[in-house]
């Protein structure tokens, strides 16, 4: 089994080679495709269960789990779920944190098994589809670069599995 920064490296050259043949790019689209780069690079290993990128996926789905439902109890910060009284808030707190953890289980179900459809060409077809609508969303001059990037990105995992 690769180490999990084998890919980084390997995304790391490939992004300075994308700088070294686009050195005419806009900064905003070289910042974006070097970032769509390095990220579809590792991306594809978000399904292996031990990996560290799976690991923060946990505690990043947790957290947005935490925030998103502490700000639908509380009217988006107003507190009007929680009550006054200190042992209520903590109980409320609990509950919170109980259905986040439960949530965040929940989700980590739904991420199919290491080397299954996230190790696809067609997962990198929807990553690059990903990156230029993202791009594009930002105001990026040039969300096809991004675009492009992204997939290079994610094909350059793919393809280095194949060694």
């Amino acid at each position: 089994m690769k180490r999990w920064y084998s890919h980084s490296i390997v995304g790391l050259i490939v992004a300075l080679l994308f700088i070294l043949i686009t050195p005419d790019v806009p900064q905003m689209t070289m910042v974006g495709s070097v970032l769509a780069l390095l990220i579809g690079s590792i991306l594809p290993d978000i399904d292996q269960p031990s990996g560290k990128l799976r690991g923060m996926l946990r505690y990043l789905v947790f957290g947005f789990i935490v925030l998103m439902l502490y700000f639908l109890l509380t009217d988006w910060g107003y507190i009007t779920a929680f009550t006054p009284g200190t042992m209520n808030s903590m109980i409320s707190l609990g509950v919170v944190l109980f259905f986040s953890y439960v949530i965040t289980i929940g989700f980590e179900k739904l991420i199919p098994k290491h080397r299954g459809p996230i190790h696809r060409f067609t997962a990198a077809l929807i990553y690059t589809l990903f990156c230029g609508v993202a791009a594009h969303s930002f105001g990026v001059a040039s969300p096809e670069t991004v675009a492009l990037a992204g997939g290079l990105g994610y094909l350059t995992h793919l393809i280095s599995d194949m060694f």
